[in-house]
């Protein structure tokens, strides 16, 4: 099963705690939600699955689609409940049909891959990720612009657009993506989608090994211990690396030895989606940077 992201943040500032208890008690919507949180956490009171829930319901009554979406994350985790995919995929549902990026997202790799219940299905997960795209300056536009450009890139419910594939992944590694900065080196290097170019490929490849991306993590001291890219285009690749981490304020965080070679065969980046007769290589990651699905298991915090 794939799980979700993590629960939605609260807010921005300190939780007044009180504050918040008697704006709830009034029938606040987002005051529930804010208190539902702290209960769900743990944060000034202690973590109660139960109260949360049931304050998430009563702002979810009310349309708040922050409380829908944590509903959700409850039951699928099994959060004072057992673990239920089925029931936690109205409640994505419910806040992505308000409007929600983090479960617009949600539902559209959910039927990218076929899950929760929910049968594979590619023009609703391009529906859904074109929605969650759409929503610029959110953590959800990357991952959603990255699953965009694999489907476009291998034709999963639509006709193979490489022209649209290359937009998507540029547009998901220019915001920092590492799953789409892999899968843009890798094209850059390919030379299949857009003409060869392995200063990009490079470039691209070390930025997303750079933020200890599993696939790029692994192609990068493979390609270099087979001499894939020359000295000269090592030298400017890194170069551009370090000019655009400089630039955007990137932290470097690779451990990576460049010049080691891995002692295992690169694992494959994603689960393969349903059985399907064009089912996507493991090579077009739609998952966390690490390669991995994301984990759920930290919720996020504020």
């Amino acid at each position: 099963m794939l799980p979700v992201f993590g629960m939605l943040p609260g807010s921005a500032g300190p939780l007044d705690l009180n504050t918040v208890q008697a704006r709830a008690a009034k029938g606040d919507a987002e005051a529930e939600y804010e208190l539902g949180r702290a209960y769900h956490l743990g944060h000034g009171v202690p973590k109660d699955y139960a109260k949360a829930a049931s304050l998430y319901r009563q702002a979810a009554a009310q349309g708040n689609a922050k409380s829908m979406y944590n509903l959700g994350y409850i039951y699928l985790h099994g959060q004072g409940v057992s673990p239920d995919g089925a029931a936690a995929a109205p409640w994505f549902q419910k806040a992505a049909d308000l409007g929600l990026p983090a479960a617009q997202l949600q539902m559209g790799l959910y039927y990218y891959f076929g899950d929760m219940g929910l049968s594979q299905d590619y023009p609703a997960a391009d529906k859904w990720l074109t929605l969650a795209v759409q929503h610029e300056n959110t953590p959800q536009m990357a991952p959603a612009a990255n699953a965009l450009g694999a489907m476009n890139e291998h034709g999963f419910g639509m006709p193979i657009d490489r022209k649209k594939a290359v937009e998507w992944y540029t547009k998901a590694a220019e915001s920092g993506d590492p799953r789409a900065q892999s899968n843009l080196g890798r094209i850059y290097d390919e030379g299949i989608l857009i003409p060869k170019d392995k200063i990009q490929a490079f470039m691209w490849l070390k930025l997303a090994a750079d933020r200890n991306d599993l696939l790029a993590s692994h192609l990068l001291p493979e390609y270099l211990a087979g001499k894939e890219f020359s000295p000269a285009e090592i030298q400017e690749g890194k170069s551009r690396a370090d000019d655009y981490e400089t630039k955007h304020h990137l932290p470097h965080v690779s451990t990576l030895p460049l010049m080691a070679t891995p002692t295992a065969p690169p694992p494959a980046s994603v689960p393969a989606p349903a059985a399907h007769s064009n089912s996507p290589p493991s090579s077009s990651q739609i998952s966390k940077s690490d390669g991995s699905v994301p984990s759920p298991s930290s919720p996020v915090q504020k």
